[in-house]
């Protein structure tokens, strides 16, 4: 292992990680209109991830809890995930883009249970915050797709395949240098001098219930309208440089309230972290929704990273005070409702009322569906 600090592993790990998907997601919808995959066909893209993440995630987290082998599914996920990526450039149709889209879904789909449950095991386990790891992954994803906005502005998205694989692949050694989870059994020696300790709070707790419940609307939302923000901005009339700019300026958004989370979360509870989260992501759709121009969506896009930043870390935050020792396993039965059924779901209904209605109408769907999550965890904010 290289000598890093806990704090510098994981978040060496996420500069990497995400810098490698900062420098793809901004650009994936609009490199495949420029094949003619039209709004509906994006939709059905869509969907792969979201299958992969329902069906096969949660297995493979529960093997990596049983096995121990959190690291290793991480490294051989990097793997397959950038050795696909890289293929990506000989695409030139839909079906081309339907393999890859399979192919980077089976990749793609333990990284976040598996990789997001070890690292915030390592985090709690040396009482660090994980939202002041976690961060590092927003800068570097803001970085990357402004810098490769401006790139492929004079390039072209081609290379963006290319470069995204190139840094998953270099981001396996960092991987196999996270720390092993900490969690384990006590021996009967261990036991008899342990310290009485508060009860475990079972695992279907009324509270994981609605974690995981607010995972799945949420996701519902995000999963209308996930595949179209650099379409519409697009259509809108922005350029790659300033769709990259876009999305950096949500990333850039995101480490002010995951650096904040924990301490906003004494002040307001769990429950008033996931309304918050939840309310501005309202406002942000709606007002996406009425934006007549790309440049008026620069600076509302600030609300959907403070949004995201107070959701991801106290979701995670939350399912982690609950996991014992299923760190990767509830870890991907959230992921599982985030990034398995709210998605596929929500990919059909965009992508059937983008070819029905227009782009502008996924936006609106998004806002109404963000503000009947805001309603349920106000409704359930007492079992938080």
């Amino acid at each position: 292992m290289l000598a890093l600090s806990p704090y510098w592993r994981g978040s060496l790990y996420y500069i990497a990680f995400w810098g490698a998907i900062g420098s793809v997601a901004a650009f994936f919808g609009v490199r495949w209109t420029e094949l003619g995959i039209t709004p509906t066909q994006l939709g059905l893209l869509s969907i792969f991830g979201p299958i992969a993440g329902l069906t096969l995630a949660p297995i493979l987290a529960r093997i990596a809890d049983s096995k121990m082998l959190h690291r290793e599914i991480i490294a051989g996920s990097l793997l397959l995930f950038g050795t696909a990526m890289c293929f990506g450039v000989f695409v030139t149709n839909f079906w081309g883009a339907a393999l890859l889209s399979i192919v980077t879904a089976l990749g793609a789909m333990a990284l976040g249970p598996v990789g997001d449950g070890l690292i915030a095991r390592m985090a709690s386990s040396h009482g660090l915050q994980f939202g002041r790891m976690r961060l590092w992954g927003s800068f570097s994803f803001g970085v990357t797709s402004l810098l490769c906005g401006l790139l492929y502005k004079q390039t072209g998205y081609q290379p963006m395949f290319v470069i995204g694989g190139c840094i998953l692949l270099a981001t396996i050694p960092l991987a196999r240098n996270l720390e092993p989870s900490q969690d384990r059994e006590l021996n009967s020696a261990e036991l008899a001098v342990k310290p009485a300790a508060e009860p475990v709070k079972t695992v279907f707790e009324a509270g994981l219930i609605v974690i995981l419940l607010v995972n799945l609307l949420i996701g519902l939302g995000l999963g209308f309208v996930g595949p179209y923000y650099g379409v519409h901005l697009a259509q809108l009339g922005a350029d790659a440089a300033q769709i990259g700019l876009f999305y950096a300026i949500i990333a850039f958004s995101e480490p002010i309230t995951m650096q904040f989370e924990k301490r906003i979360a004494k002040r307001i509870g769990d429950g008033g972290v996931l309304l918050l989260a939840s309310v501005l992501y309202t406002i942000g759709h709606l007002l996406y929704t009425i934006a007549p121009s790309a440049a008026w969506m620069l600076p509302i896009a600030s609300l959907q990273g403070l949004a995201f930043g107070l959701f991801f870390v106290g979701s995670v935050r939350m399912v982690d005070a609950r996991a014992g020792s299923m760190i990767s396993t509830l870890q991907g039965w959230r992921n599982a409702m985030l990034g398995g059924v709210a998605p596929l779901i929500g990919a059909a209904v965009g992508g059937w009322m983008s070819g029905q209605y227009g782009i502008t109408s996924v936006f609106g769907l998004t806002t109404v569906m963000m503000l009947v999550s805001s309603l349920v965890i106000f409704a359930a904010r007492k079992w938080l």
